[in-house]
């Protein structure tokens, strides 16, 4: 990391860990899936915290007692354009693990078959919607990180389809 969390962002990003142990222990035992997502009020430093969490997510991590996931995919969720071209740059600027090669835009010519382990996809919701569902098919791990806090139709949309795919009711976790 290039930066030094604060407390409260060390904290959070252990208890994202802890949940990835969870999940990953889940799926190893019952092919039991799981999606989470990491939100927190604007200027907290949601992508330092999850840069923290990608560094130690792939490479494992003892500082967090964290194993390797070499075989991870994590899909990064935003309803704008712009907020994910913003996180990707910020990503960048906040690892000092993560190459540009690491974080991958989605966009509508996407043609991959599969998402390659190891990678962190950008998907923009409103424009990408489609291409949804055509990844939804494909992901072995997620774990989903907003850059907004807000409600749309499309956000929504997608990630009803995701949650449906894993087999979750997103109707029973809405927050208010």
């Amino acid at each position: 990391m290039k930066f030094t969390l604060k407390d409260y962002q060390d904290e959070a990003v252990e208890e994202v860990l802890d949940r990835l142990k969870k999940a990953r222990k889940r799926w190893h035992e019952d092919r039991d899936k799981h999606a989470f997502s990491l939100t927190a009020t604007t200027g907290a430093g949601k992508t330092v915290m999850a840069a923290a969490v990608f560094e130690a997510l792939f490479p494992g991590n003892d500082d967090y007692n964290f194993e390797p996931d070499p075989g991870a995919v994590v899909i990064w969720f935003s309803d704008d354009p712009s907020l994910k071209e913003q996180s990707r740059w910020r990503l960048q600027e906040a690892s000092d693990k993560l190459t540009i090669s690491d974080l991958v835009p989605v966009e509508s010519t996407f043609a991959r078959e599969k998402f390659e382990p190891g990678k962190i996809y950008f998907l923009n919701t409103r424009s990408s919607r489609r291409t949804v569902f055509s990844c939804a098919a494909t992901m072995p791990t997620i774990l989903q990180s907003k850059r907004t806090i807000g409600r749309s139709a499309d956000a929504d949309h997608a990630r009803s389809a995701i949650a449906h795919h894993l087999g979750h009711h997103p109707e029973h976790h809405r927050r208010p």
